[in-house]
């Protein structure tokens, strides 16, 4: 039985077929108003669900058993606090 094969190259060259070419088009903005519109919302909710994910994690009781655990659970919530003020 073969194993089954990656399609991206490990060094060396890939060739490829162009098959079909279409011309880039730009959008209007009232074209792109739902995206727009819907990125936007998309982000806020995303912020306001970390705000509150944080006010529940400062208001919940965290009792750990396994010091390893609390550890990881420290370094998690550093890298993410990290995370969002590189953004």
């Amino acid at each position: 039985m073969t194993s089954p094969r990656s399609s991206a190259p490990r060094g060396g060259y890939q060739i490829l077929k162009l098959e079909a070419r279409t011309d880039t088009q730009t959008r209007t903005f009232e074209q792109a108003r739902d995206d727009i519109g819907n990125k936007v919302g998309d982000q806020k909710i995303a912020g306001e669900r970390l705000k509150y994910l944080d006010r529940l994690r400062t208001q919940a009781t965290i009792t750990f058993r396994n010091d390893e655990l609390k550890k990881a659970y420290e370094q998690a919530l550093a890298a993410r606090q990290k995370a969002r003020l590189d953004e």
